[in-house]
């Protein structure tokens, strides 16, 4: 795993707590960890996804959740 996608993977879990189970949007990631390229913030969920890291359902608003956390 990337620090990128480390970093992702931490912002999202953040979000998650902070916002009581709502899940961020890629617009909220990007700008929550400095990511200027929607296409690069989109690869990098797909990534953490193919790896087991996260769900998502990429047509859907919202709705990435994780399933296996950071050590």
């Amino acid at each position: 795993m990337t620090r990128r996608q480390a970093a992702i993977l931490a912002f999202i879990a953040t979000y998650l707590r902070e916002h009581t189970g709502h899940s961020p949007a890629l617009r909220d990631i990007m700008a929550g960890c400095g990511i200027k390229s929607p296409a690069t913030a989109y690869y990098n969920i797909l990534v953490l996804q193919a790896k087991g890291h996260i769900g998502w359902e990429p047509r859907l608003a919202r709705t990435i959740r994780i399933i296996k956390a950071l050590k």
